[in-house]
């Protein structure tokens, strides 16, 4: 008996709908896509539940007549290519005819479209079966809605992210859609909220009009740290913003690129960007850019990802040094070199350099006789000098008695950020022997357990800045930052948006001040948004968890600080785990040190 057999459409929609259509997202990119290509010259979205219950996408393209509106629902129906020869000279972000089949195979999907006013077509497809079909009064272009999205795939909808993230996704979507094309108008709500709003562009001057899109969307002080990059070589034409090289992020949230005005990813280009800035950026820190590659059409295969995320390049080890070179050389002038050099040398520290020395180490001369704690003058109480500093510590001490310190560990030495601590007293450890900790993880337990606790308020006391910041977020951001504003302020800082994503900071909790405190916001949005931190899903207080990644800087801890640290990681109650995951400490006992040293 025949064990093979050719799948029914229904069963071929859905499973190539399970390779386009990722989210509501992907589906909007689509569709998006579809506007784009018909020459729209507006595009609105509207969405209700994160996509998942609604996505309306109007245009006002070229539309399509009756037969072609029925046609397009067909898998592999196309109008932008004819043969295989065409794939090598798409002009268009649509090519491969799968897009509206797939999305109509696991929604209820209604089509509107008309060439010309009054002359509409209507079509509604549910799970990819055609309902109804009828003439419209409507005006020029398309308008597409996507209802009950995954309604009849339980099992790929059960795995649904929440609406928050969807929403979040979307917004990104639609930013890279509004970069990729500044002659378009852009308008995206999420039920009567406003998400994006930006009109097409009017300057004739490509750079001019990138320039106006880049603050429309991601605001002006991101396009304050931009200079502008212009290269025109051998059939390659690169133009757009690059960040000045003190402008780095700590991961790439802050890079759009874009090939023949398409949003993808290209591991090849953004290695060799990151190339051309080498030293200039300080270790594991990203560039940020928004730069346009225009390239002849038979250099590029965008055939290569189900949603076109990715491209693939010929000729590509030619390409990688051609984009570094020039890049180099638009970093080399003055205008942006001048502006990065103490910055980027005043970050490098000792630790930075492989071959340590002698002078590392910071040796700890014990006064007292008794080796095992620190032995004060009990007529003085100890106070330490200032501990946040403009390298950003964040422990702020207050007096501490002599009685406190009898039973804090002694501190024997310094190396980098490491604290060598006699284990005898070591809460955690109940022999003697040698504790290594991480002052880095150490300091971030401590700030974490004040955040989740609200210790930051009765000790540390709020401050008033003289200079208020002003911050202008990203949609994204700006969706992020609302979704936990009231947690935000819960931590001691003042935060207030004042609309269009535009928010006022002006007062921050003691540890926060000696911080750049516009680094130490942004820092803490990137880590917030990070979906991909295991270690944050396990926390309780998501906003506590990247204030304190945030907050603590790498820096090399002084004596007095030392046992401040010291002090306070004793108090807690797990001592072997920072917020993010790291080990704060590891023990050399007795035992393995006279396994180490054998004498005969």
């Amino acid at each position: 008996m025949a064990k093979v057999f050719v799948l029914d459409s229904l069963t071929i929609n859905q499973i190539a709908a399970g390779e386009v259509v990722e989210n509501s997202s992907s589906v909007i990119k689509e569709l998006v896509d579809n506007s784009i290509d018909a020459h729209a010259s507006t595009i609105t979205i509207e969405i209700v539940g994160g996509g998942k219950q609604l996505i309306r996408v109007i245009d006002d393209g070229l539309g399509m007549c009756q037969d072609d509106a029925v046609l397009c629902l067909e898998r592999h129906a196309t109008s932008k290519i004819r043969q295989t020869d065409d794939l090598m000279v798409l002009q268009t972000m649509g090519f491969r005819g799968e897009a509206l089949p797939s999305i109509a195979a696991i929604s209820k999907l209604t089509l509107m479209t008309a060439q010309q006013k009054d002359q509409g077509t209507l079509i509604r497809v549910e799970g990819g079966k055609l309902v109804h079909s009828a003439f419209v009064a409507k005006s020029i272009g398309t308008t597409i809605e996507v209802a009950d999205l995954f309604y009849n795939v339980p099992a790929r909808r059960k795995f649904q992210k929440s609406i928050a993230f969807d929403t979040a996704e979307i917004v990104k979507t639609i930013n890279l859609q509004a970069l990729a094309n500044s002659h378009i108008s852009f308008h995206c709500y999420a039920g009567q909220k406003k998400l994006l709003s930006v009109n097409a562009q009017k300057e004739t001057d490509v750079m001019k009009r990138m320039g106006g899109r880049i603050k429309d969307v991601l605001g002006e002080s991101f396009y304050n740290q931009l200079s502008h990059f212009e290269h025109d070589e051998n059939g390659l034409k690169i133009f757009g913003y690059v960040g000045l090289p003190e402008a780095h992020r700590q991961n790439r949230s802050g890079q759009f690129l874009f090939i023949n005005k398409r949003p993808v990813t290209c591991p090849l280009i953004s290695f060799a960007i990151m190339d051309a800035y080498g030293t200039l950026l300080p270790p594991r820190r990203h560039p940020v850019f928004v730069l346009n590659i225009e390239l002849p059409t038979d250099l590029v295969d965008a055939n290569v990802h189900p949603q076109k995320k990715e491209v693939r390049l010929r000729h590509e080890k030619e390409m990688r040094l051609q984009i570094t070179r020039a890049l180099e050389k638009r970093l080399g002038k003055n205008s942006v070199t001048i502006s990065c050099q103490s910055n980027v040398w005043n970050s490098l520290k000792p630790s930075f350099f492989k071959d340590k020395r002698m002078s590392d180490w910071h040796y700890m001369k014990p006064e007292a006789q008794d080796t095992n704690v620190y032995q004060i003058n009990p007529t003085e109480d100890f106070v330490a000098n200032e501990c946040i500093t403009n390298d950003g510590n964040d422990i702020e001490p207050n007096n501490q008695t002599v009685e406190s310190l009898f039973t804090t560990p002694q501190v024997l030495g310094l190396y980098s950020t490491f604290l060598l601590v006699d284990g005898l007293h070591f809460p955690s450890c109940s022999q003697e022997g040698l504790i290594l900790i991480d002052s880095i993880a150490a300091r971030r337990k401590i700030l974490y357990h004040d955040l989740v606790n609200g210790e930051n308020n009765k000790e540390w006391g709020i401050q008033n800045l003289l200079i208020p910041l002003n911050l202008q977020l990203t949609p994204q951001e700006d969706h992020l930052i609302d979704l936990h504003l009231d947690e935000i302020q819960k931590q001691g800082i003042s935060m207030r948006s004042l609309g269009k994503g535009s928010y006022i900071v002006d007062a921050l909790p003691q540890p926060f001040l000696k911080r750049n405190i516009e680094n130490l916001i942004r820092s803490f949005i990137a880590d917030l948004s990070d979906q991909r931190d295991p270690w944050k899903k396990e926390c309780k207080n998501q906003v506590s968890y990247a204030l304190c990644k945030a907050a603590v800087a790498h820096k090399i801890p002084t004596h007095e600080e030392a046992i401040i640290i010291m002090q306070q990681l004793c108090h807690l109650g797990d001592l072997n785990y920072c917020p993010m995951g790291k080990r704060i400490w590891i023990k050399l006992s007795n035992e393995e040190l006279q396994k180490k040293f054998t004498h005969a």
